[in-house]
């Protein structure tokens, strides 16, 4: 069963890639004949493909506890959190 899904799944992968560049070829020699709707298709996809290699991902949004723990350890002067005492004798 589980190779059955794994090829199944890389088919389909396939088999939508070809449709999809069907569906292209089509739109594609319909604007090349004058098809005004298939021209304005073609030039909104491939807009929105311009669109979504510029768009970055957006940095993660915090919380406010994670806010408040960011601040808490970055508190300096005379309330920062005192350094560890150093040992005189060595336990090793």
């Amino acid at each position: 069963m589980k190779t059955l899904v794994v090829h199944f799944s890389a088919d389909m992968e396939i088999a939508t890639a070809k449709v999809t560049a069907d569906i292209l070829m089509a739109r594609y020699s319909e604007a090349i004949k004058g098809n005004v709707t298939a021209q304005n298709k073609m030039l909104e996809q491939v807009g929105a493909t311009r669109a979504q290699e510029k768009r970055a991902p957006k940095p993660e949004k915090m919380g406010k506890k994670q806010e408040q723990k960011l601040a808490a350890h970055s508190v300096g002067g005379r309330f920062a959190t005192p350094s560890a005492p150093k040992l005189i004798v060595s336990n090793d």
